[in-house]
């Protein structure tokens, strides 16, 4: 997804709403706003959790509302492929 974010998100906005550090954790709450290439507009909540060791990041984890996401992708029509992917 790393290299094919700034072609299926577009005019994206990241509004951090949290960030909370504690030992190794790092817990950071944000919004994604942005367009997709079917014209749709995509907004949806992020948490993610890092772990830290050694100053450098170890382990993420990631929470969003996955059902939601899909449905602001695709709406109520079939599922279809909207760009083909790169792989980096």
């Amino acid at each position: 997804m790393a290299h094919n974010f700034a072609r299926f998100f577009g005019g994206v906005d990241n509004s951090f709403r949290t960030i909370v550090a504690e030992d190794e954790v790092v817990v950071v709450e944000h919004r994604l706003s942005a367009t997709l290439p079917n014209d749709r507009s995509y907004v949806n909540d992020y948490c993610f959790v890092y772990q830290v060791r050694d100053g450098k990041i170890h382990r993420i984890r990631e929470y969003m509302d996955t059902r939601g996401g899909w449905a602001q992708v695709f709406g109520p029509d079939e599922p279809g492929q909207l760009l083909e992917f790169v792989v980096g």
